[in-house]
């Protein structure tokens, strides 16, 4: 597994319409290379990100996150 096998067995998806599941699908279903990028994206649906109460009033990163470190030992204490 490296760059070479991955630039030769590996390609970035260019010039295709994520909202269009059928194109998609004939993308992910191709045995000759994979493809690499967004193949399928549901104009309906929300994200991942968009789903999830941590990231409602904050989009910043949890990681980038400061620790609330008192609320996490009372949020710990109250689990024994």
């Amino acid at each position: 597994n490296t760059y070479a096998w991955y630039k030769e067995h590996c390609q970035i998806i260019e010039d295709h319409d994520p909202t269009d599941q059928m194109a998609a699908l004939a993308l992910a279903l191709k045995s000759d290379r994979y493809p690499l990028g967004v193949l399928y994206t549901s104009p309906e649906k929300q994200s991942f990100e968009q789903q999830q109460a941590a990231y409602q009033n904050k989009s910043t990163p949890l990681w980038q996150r400061s620790i609330d470190r008192s609320a996490l030992k009372k949020l710990l204490a109250n689990k024994k």
